[in-house]
């Protein structure tokens, strides 16, 4: 179901097939990150990385664990 929501958010605006898969790269790297968040919120607070621990390369992660 999710891939059939990409493709068809990518159609929409593709003028050719280069165009298309860039568009279809963007949107499954956004859907991702949308469903890593919503992940983490239903994660135990707990077990969340936490930006005061000083992860490298967690720096700019908003804690959600609120």
């Amino acid at each position: 179901m999710e891939e059939m929501l990409i493709l068809s958010k990518a159609l929409l605006g593709s003028s050719n097939l280069g165009d298309l898969v860039n568009r279809i790269e963007v949107i499954t790297e956004i859907v991702e990150a949308e469903q890593g968040i919503l992940d983490g919120q239903e994660q135990d607070k707990n077990s969340l990385v936490s930006k005061e621990e000083g992860i490298k390369g967690t720096e700019d992660i908003p804690n959600i664990s609120k």
